[in-house]
C-alpha cells in the first residue's frame, strides 16, 4: 500500500494525539497526588507545551483567577491592565532562562515585559519602624498573612513576576510545571529586597499601598 501524503499525515497527527493523550493521563496523576490541586481535573487545553522539554499545565480557568485578582484597585496588591493578554505574556517569559529553581519551584523574577507596561505596582517601601506603625490587613485565604496597608499610588511597571512549581516529568522526559501565580513587579521596591513571605513584608520595610477612599482603609478610621 502507497502511502500517500494525506495519509502520513493522518498517522502524524494521530500520533501526536495519543502522545497527549498520555500526557494527559500522566499529568492528572501529579495532580491527584499533589497536596494542594488534588481534585482537579486536568483537561486537554490546560497543557500548553513551552518547549521540547518543558510542559506548561496552566488551565483558562486559573488564568483568568490571577488577571481577576489584580484588577481590584481597593484590594491590597498589584494591578494587572485589561488588555494584557496573560497566556502570551506568560509563553514570552518561559522561552527566556528562569531567574530561580530552589525548593521544588521555578521562577522568572522582575523580567521585563516584552510588550511593555503591564500593569502597576502595589508596594511601597519605608524604614521598618516607619511600616510598623502603619494599618494592620489580614490577607483573604491562603495563610492569611497580616501587612501593613496604608494610602498611596501605585507606579506603573513593565516588570513581571511569574511563579511555577515542578509537578515531575513525563514518561518522555519533559519537565512539567505547573502556574502558581502572575503579577506585575519584581523582587525589588525602591532598593528593598521583597521577601517571599508576605508576613515578612513589615518587617523588611514593606508595606501596600491604596486609594485614599479604599473600604479597606476606611474600615480602621
Amino acid at each position: 500500500m502507497k502511502l500517500t501524503k494525506q495519509k502520513l499525515y493522518e498517522l502524524i497527527k494521530e500520533a501526536i494525539y495519543e502522545n497527549e493523550q498520555n500526557a494527559l493521563g500522566q499529568v492528572q496523576a501529579m495532580v491527584d497526588g499533589n497536596k494542594w490541586l488534588k481534585g482537579t481535573q486536568v483537561n486537554e487545553g490546560d497543557l500548553i507545551p513551552i518547549s521540547d522539554k518543558v510542559l506548561l499545565y496552566a488551565s483558562e480557568d486559573g488564568m483568568n483567577h490571577i488577571k481577576d485578582r489584580h484588577q481590584d484597585a481597593n484590594a491590597p496588591g498589584s494591578l494587572i491592565y485589561p488588555n494584557v493578554n496573560v497566556r502570551e505574556l506568560i509563553l514570552a517569559i518561559m522561552n527566556t532562562q528562569p531567574t530561580s529553581t530552589g525548593g521544588g519551584m521555578v521562577k522568572w523574577e522582575g523580567i521585563s515585559s516584552p510588550s511593555g507596561p503591564i500593569g502597576k505596582m502595589g508596594l511601597a517601601a519605608g524604614t521598618p519602624q516607619e511600616v510598623a506603625g502603619l494599618q494592620d490587613y489580614k490577607m483573604p485565604g491562603g495563610r492569611g498573612e497580616v501587612v501593613k496597608v496604608a494610602p498611596g499610588e501605585r507606579k506603573e511597571t513593565d516588570e513581571v513576576t511569574l511563579v511555577t512549581s515542578n509537578l515531575g516529568s513525563l514518561k518522555d522526559g519533559r519537565t512539567v510545571l505547573s502556574l502558581v501565580t502572575l503579577y506585575p513587579g519584581g523582587m525589588d521596591v525602591d532598593g528593598v529586597q521583597v521577601p517571599f513571605d508576605r508576613g515578612a513584608f513589615a518587617a523588611a520595610g514593606i508595606y501596600f499601598v491604596l486609594p485614599q477612599g479604599s473600604p479597606i482603609l476606611k474600615a480602621s478610621q
